[in-house]
């Protein structure tokens, strides 16, 4: 482990624990307004551009819980794209603090003015998004890279390297448990909902 960036398990230790928060909150019509999922961002659904080069060009193979658009159709896969590179772009900089700070205010900024000419859309995946996105990620690793590799602050990060380091195997369970507690049937509900009433 003398090669590993701990401050990379700790930054993907943390991701993977909000995202099973997000995606578990325990009672979908009590949810603590921070773990919501983003809002659409005002435009309806299917009337978007994504929507009419989806239609367009992937007639039978949209999204089925809209089937007016797909999230990862054409249109959004562009700057889905992006974000990759960007990550690897990120991988290749992982020691280089400042830089990544500096990059992760520069996309902050560049994402928030393009957010005023073209909102931010998570479902759309757009370039807003991805730039705000991305900027908050390198503004928190180069944060984390700091305390943890570079200032040796490293005592609270014991359970969240157990995330960082196995996130696959967390997020499979953090789908599974739910499910499987739900098979316990209390009444007319399964346990989970029993338990957040």
């Amino acid at each position: 482990m003398q090669n590993r960036v701990i401050s990379l398990d700790v930054f993907r230790g943390l991701t993977v624990m909000l995202m099973t928060l997000v995606n578990n909150p325990g009672d979908w019509g009590h949810i603590y307004a921070p773990f919501e999922h983003a809002k659409w961002h005002g435009c309806t659904e299917g009337t978007n551009l994504a929507a009419y080069v989806d239609n367009l060009v992937l007639p039978g193979h949209l999204w089925a819980v809209s089937k007016t658009w797909d999230p990862e159709g054409i249109l959004s896969t562009i700057p889905a794209i992006a974000t990759g590179i960007i990550g690897l772009i990120a991988g290749t900089q992982l020691r280089k603090t400042c830089l990544l700070g500096i990059s992760g205010l520069i996309l902050l900024v560049i994402g928030f003015v393009w957010d005023l000419a073209f909102p931010m859309n998570k479902a759309l995946w757009t370039s807003s998004f991805v730039g705000v996105t991305a900027g908050w990620a390198l503004l928190s690793f180069a944060i984390l890279r700091y305390l943890v590799d570079e200032k040796n602050l490293t005592t609270f990060i014991a359970p969240i390297l157990l995330f960082g380091m196995h996130p696959m195997l967390v997020f499979f369970f953090s789908g599974i448990i739910p499910r499987a507690l739900n098979m316990i049937k209390i009444g007319d509900q399964g346990f989970v909902g029993w338990m957040y009433q």
